[in-house]
Formats: C-alpha cells, sequence, structure tokens
C-alpha cells in the first residue's frame, strides 16, 4: 500500500508531512494493520521567492516615507505581518503554478517522483494521495483539466494510474490503482471557476470504478481555515455514483488565541489571528491522521465517520 503527499503553497522543507506520517502509523498500529509505504512530494524549489518581491515593495516604501515625512511607515502597508505571510505567500504559490513554464516544471518533478516511487515498490499495486492546499489544485488540474498538451506530464501521470490509463496514450510498465483522494485544506470550489473542470469530467471518471469498489474521496476542511470549503454539492453526483465522496469538517480552534478572541465575541479578530494557523494544523492532528486511515483502509470510526 502506497501513500502519496503533494503538498500546497509556502512550502520549502521537504519534510513537511512527518508529523502526519507519525500520526497515521499510529492509527495503522493500533488496528493492526501494517504500515503503508510513504512518499512525500516535493516542489516547492520551483515557487517564486517572495522574499525578493517584499525587498522591491519596502523600497518602494522607503521612498514613500521621503515623499510623507510626517506618517508613520506602517501606514502605508497596514496589516503587514498578514500580507507577507499567508497572503502573498499563497497568491505568489498560485500564479507560480498557473505560469505555463513553470507549472509545467512542477508537474513534471511530481510526475517523477510519482513514477520512482510506484517503481520502488512493484509489489504495491494500490496507491492513496494526500493533498494539501494548493496540492488540491494541482491534483484536480492533473486528474481533470483538458488544457494540457499529449506531452505534458499530467499525461504521464494519468498513464500511471490504471483508472485513467485510456486518457493517454503513454503505455507504461508501472501502475497503480488509485484507491483513495485525500483533499487537506482544498480551495478548489473557487479555483475550479478558473481551470473550469465540469461535474460531468469527475462521473465519467467515477466510471472507470464499481459499486463494490468505488473511489473514496474525502475532502476534509478545517472551520477556521479560509482557503478550505465543501464541494460535494457542486459536483452533482449520481445517486448511484461509482465515487464515494464525503465532506468532512474539524471544528477545534486553530489556537488559543483564536479560542479566547471567540469567546469574547471578536470575529474579526478571530478570524485574523487563525487562518494560517488553521490552514497548517492539518499536519499535525491526530483528527486528520484518524480519517485519513479511515478512508485508506475505508473503516468507520465510533462516530460513524469514514
Amino acid at each position: 500500500m502506497l501513500v502519496f503527499f503533494i503538498h500546497g503553497v509556502a512550502t520549502r522543507d521537504a519534510c513537511y508531512s512527518s508529523n502526519l506520517q507519525q500520526l497515521i502509523k499510529t492509527e495503522f498500529s493500533q488496528r493492526e494493520e501494517k504500515n503503508p509505504h510513504f512518499y512525500a512530494s516535493f516542489w516547492g524549489s520551483a515557487l517564486t521567492d517572495m522574499g525578493k518581491i517584499w525587498n522591491g515593495i519596502d523600497e518602494d516604501l522607503a521612498h514613500a516615507k521621503k515623499k510623507y515625512s510626517k506618517s508613520d511607515s506602517e501606514e502605508f502597508l497596514k496589516y503587514r505581518s498578514f500580507r507577507e505571510g499567508f497572503f502573498s505567500q499563497f497568491m505568489g504559490d498560485f500564479f507560480t503554478y498557473m505560469n505555463p513554464d513553470k507549472g509545467r516544471k512542477i508537474r513534471k518533478t511530481i510526475a517523477e517522483q510519482l513514477h520512482n516511487f510506484i517503481k520502488q515498490n512493484p509489489n504495491d499495486s494500490e496507491i492513496h494521495i494526500v493533498a494539501h492546499s494548493l496540492g488540491t489544485v494541482i491534483l484536480w488540474d492533473i486528474l481533470f483539466s483538458d488544457r494540457f498538451s499529449a506531452k505534458d506530464p499530467a499525461l504521464s501521470i494519468r498513464a500511471m494510474i490504471r483508472e485513467l490509463e485510456n486518457q493517454t496514450d503513454v503505455k507504461l510498465k508501472h501502475q497503480v490503482n488509485l484507491s483513495s483522494i485525500t483533499l487537506i485544506g482544498s480551495p478548489i470550489l473557487f479555483i475550479n471557476t478558473m481551470l473550469d473542470v465540469r461535474p460531468e469530467k469527475v462521473e465519467q471518471f467515477a466510471h472507470s470504478y464499481s459499486s463494490e469498489q468505488p473511489l473514496r474521496w474525502l475532502n476534509l476542511i478545517h472551520g477556521s481555515d479560509l482557503m478550505a470549503y465543501p464541494l460535494k454539492a457542486n459536483l452533482h453526483l449520481a445517486e448511484n455514483s461509482y465515487l464515494k465522496f464525503e465532506d468532512e469538517y474539524l471544528l477545534e480552534d486553530a489556537n488559543w488565541v483564536e479560542k479566547i478572541a471567540r469567546s469574547l465575541g471578536q470575529n474579526d479578530l478571530a478570524m485574523a489571528v487563525s487562518s494560517s494557523d488553521a490552514h497548517n494544523s492539518y499536519w499535525n492532528c491526530p483528527h486528520t491522521a484518524r480519517l485519513i486511515t479511515n478512508n485508506i483502509l475505508n473503516q468507520l470510526d465510533n462516530n460513524g465517520l469514514v
């Protein structure tokens, strides 16, 4: 059994999934299941250097300070920490991926890593993909978009998945069955307004499965994560669809400051102090690990949730 991670925005550490992997291993051990093989794909080196961009912004602000000498420099760009942190990282990384050349480079990196992972484990025919943040958009794009040329790495990735091999002329020796997908912190709902993947395309993919072995697809949403939204209703899946899709919610506060702010009725403050932590919280969350394990093993927990 193989588990392949695809990271999202602002990830510069190739060990980003280590904590979550350990939590999943604990779940497998408690259920007396053999641990899967993990691979954390990493394409963060292809991302835009936001530090250089902000150095340029600081130069512009220095000139502005000379022009408006009586004004506090912090007044020119309010909420600097949010702008420079989560907001600019997400926007910068997203537009980097949507650049045709850089996006292709990212897909090529993922394709090479996935191929090596499958090749190194020839006796494992089952793969489970866990994607976070922008990684969920990249996965969605790779699986369903019609915008790629025949030589794009996305087609090579499809050729590695038996359920998608009919969508490409590429023939590979090493293939796997895609048994489950887990999305964490996914903004697909709104970004798909640009990618324009139609629900029929997803349903067509589901036809590669069967009622006995449907594709299990889990979408995890932290209640304080402003990037994450439910998807099920907008997929318009048929009642007898072979895609077993579920939205699940994580309702814990992202940090103690959010908890206090919400208790005081300061919801705007709570949002400001929690959004980034919530978006990254999945990697260290035992609840997330439990739900991912449920999805991988097709098991129910004590609450009846898959």
